[in-house]
């Protein structure tokens, strides 16, 4: 999916907002009791933004755009 998100956007100047949220914008262990550790949930979230800029960088024309992410509600715990 990011992949053809980010092929529509050829062409113009994007910083890319990247992170991890939960399916309905709450915290995925909500969802996922396995996630039951700071540490856990800190080497998913990484994982997932690592991915995401990867994406971005990857995509000719794209390897200098800037990625971003807001902390905010749980992020700022973690």
């Amino acid at each position: 999916m990011w992949n053809s998100v980010v092929d529509e956007y050829i062409g113009r100047e994007s910083v890319w907002t990247i992170g991890y949220r939960g399916l309905n914008d709450y915290a995925f262990w909500n969802d996922e009791p396995s996630f039951n550790t700071t540490e856990s949930r800190c080497e998913l979230i990484g994982r997932a933004m690592e991915r995401q800029a990867e994406v971005v960088r990857q995509t000719e024309g794209r390897e200098k755009d800037e990625c971003v992410t807001y902390l905010w509600s749980e992020m700022l715990e973690l």
